[in-house]
């Protein structure tokens, strides 16, 4: 009997320890994110604050990530076909919201569950006369350039502008602003702010105030996926939330930001 039970006990720790292995396979959540440099939000190596907060997050939650850099639209169209379950950081749009899921509050968007708020600013080369008077462009006999597929894009062409959509990065389009072959330049106002101040832009380009928009940008997850793992999803969205405010993450974004 001794035996029967020594074995017994040998068997269900064994098949306990094969169902932890298996939770623990099944809580790493591999997600997509734009593979140019947007910093300081995402780097070319596949880090950048975004891509911290979500480990830190991810730990704190007891789950684990695996962030794979893509073309932001191959990224996108993943998260719609299922082949990867979510993507960071995507801003709102309806088009999105019809295969991904968005922390909600209700029939609302919970913004305090975002991954950080940014949005869109209009740079032009100094002594240009484009400008942005919060509603419409002045001055604009050119075209406007934007990162493909990036949802300012939309907003441009509502706006009247022709959209020059040729440009990977931010520092690729850069380069067209400041060789003359767009008239202005549509950039997430931080990464912007940050890339003018590379040596070969400083002192050339400028922003334009206001802002063209400005918006909270979510992970998100297909539909699919959110309904199999629904409380992994909500336990990671609550972490970004608690780590997005902490101290530790604070001075991280401060220093990126700044420097």
């Amino acid at each position: 009997m001794k035996t029967n039970t020594y074995i017994v006990k040998v068997l269900l720790a064994g098949f306990t320890l094969g169902a932890s292995a298996l939770v623990a396979q099944a809580e790493t959540i591999k997600v997509c994110s734009d593979d140019g440099a947007a910093e300081p939000w995402f780097s070319k190596e596949g880090k950048g604050l975004a891509v911290m907060l979500t480990e830190m997050a991810a730990a704190k939650a007891g789950l684990k990530v695996e962030v794979v850099p893509l073309p932001w639209k191959r990224c996108l169209d993943e998260v719609e076909t299922g082949a990867t379950a979510g993507a960071l950081a995507a801003s709102h749009k309806e088009e999105r919201a019809k295969y991904a899921m968005y922390p909600m509050t209700g029939d609302k968007l919970d913004a305090s569950r975002r991954i950080y708020s940014d949005g869109y600013t209009l740079y032009r080369v100094k002594g240009n006369a484009i400008g942005w008077d919060g509603s419409k462009f002045t001055n604009m006999t050119g075209s406007i350039g934007a990162q493909r597929g990036y949802s300012i894009i939309d907003d441009l062409k509502k706006w009247g502008a022709k959209v020059d959509e040729g440009g990977g990065t931010a520092k690729d389009n850069l380069k067209k602003l400041v060789g003359g072959q767009i008239q202005g330049l549509a950039l997430s106002t931080v990464e912007g702010n940050v890339s003018t101040k590379m040596p070969e832009f400083a002192g050339k380009v400028e922003a334009v105030s206001p802002a063209l928009v400005a918006k909270p940008y979510f992970a998100i997850f297909g539909k699919d996926y959110y309904s199999k793992n629904q409380k992994a999803v909500d336990s990671l969205w609550a972490a970004m939330a608690t780590v997005r405010e902490s101290k530790e993450y604070k001075a991280k974004e401060a220093a990126a930001i700044k420097n």
